[in-house]
């Protein structure tokens, strides 16, 4: 038997089952990937009493976002989470926001809790946040600034234990315990302004064909050179050489600028520019500006 179809929600009881019962061979995720439709058929909610949860999510919607990993090819919590059940992480680290006064947090069935990666809670000094450490280890500690805050035990059916911390900036790190040794740790920081734009390619050689493709992977980075989490500003890409930018966008699930602007916003300090040669040898070079930044460039070879 196996699973064809589970959701994140479901993930530590479904996967408990197929660790205990030698004829589960496994599950399909719904779904590995965000798409395009089914507009919000992920979605996580603030409602007031007597308020429901629609299906889908209206315009301008267009992403599915259950996906484990965004457009930009990044994983979102979940996948981290998955990451400990499948046991190919030892401890990972998300952030949960105070709901609003008088409203509750409405997770749809194919939807996730409304958590981040990110230490970046300007404006909420001072505020409750829910901390969520997933770890198979028996018990968990969490550090703010050197300071111990609290140890746990790790919920051995959900791998979850969870702290209510006061947010202050700095450095959050959570540690797995074994006996009364510190082991793996994880850690979230508070980031610095933006300072730097960062350029990867998934490859910097790529044939000199059409079918043929680059992934760049715009950041946006803090002077120290950590990523930005919370940051969303306006880019500008530009292309010269032997090829040209025929995608551009971000992980958002409701950004509806064309995926053929040039002009994309970062979302969570994040963009991505897809580069397609054409048919000659020689490079390309993709640049990338935003206001107040210095320009970034990647040159891609093609062959």
């Amino acid at each position: 038997m196996y699973g064809s179809e589970s959701v994140p929600k479901e993930a530590a009881q479904n996967w408990n089952l197929i660790d205990k019962s030698s004829y589960l061979i496994g599950d399909f995720v719904w779904t590995a990937l965000d798409y395009l439709g089914e507009a919000g058929l992920a979605h996580t909610l603030e409602l007031a009493p007597g308020e429901h949860s629609p299906q889908f999510m209206g315009w301008p919607w267009y992403n599915a976002w259950c996906g484990d990993i965004d457009f930009c090819g990044d994983k979102k919590p979940q996948s981290y989470y998955r990451d400990i059940l499948w046991k190919r992480r030892d401890i990972s680290l998300a952030v949960q926001p105070p709901v609003a006064k008088g409203k509750r947090e409405d997770i749809n069935y194919w939807g996730w809790k409304n958590e981040f990666l990110s230490w970046n809670w300007k404006g909420y000094e001072g505020e409750t946040m829910a901390v969520h450490v997933y770890s198979r280890s028996p018990k968990v500690r969490l550090y703010l600034n050197d300071r111990l805050l609290g140890e746990k035990e790790v919920n051995p059916d959900t791998y979850t234990a969870s702290f209510e911390v006061p947010y202050e900036p700095g450095q959050l790190k959570a540690i797995n315990l074994k006996g009364k040794k510190e082991t793996t740790s994880t850690e979230l920081c508070t980031t610095g302004i933006p300072a730097m734009i960062h350029l990867t390619a998934d490859r910097m050689k790529i044939k000199a064909d059409k079918n043929d493709l680059s992934y760049i992977k715009v950041e946006i980075l803090d002077k120290d050179g950590k990523l930005i989490p919370d940051c969303s500003i306006p880019l500008e890409i530009k292309s010269t050489g032997k090829g040209s930018v025929i995608a551009a966008g971000n992980g958002s699930a409701d950004d509806m600028r064309s995926f053929r602007s040039l002009k994309p916003k970062t979302f969570r300090g994040k963009a991505i520019a897809i580069v397609q040669p054409n048919t000659e040898k020689g490079t390309i070079t993709l640049t990338v500006s935003a206001e107040g930044l210095p320009e970034a460039a990647i040159v891609i070879e093609t062959y």
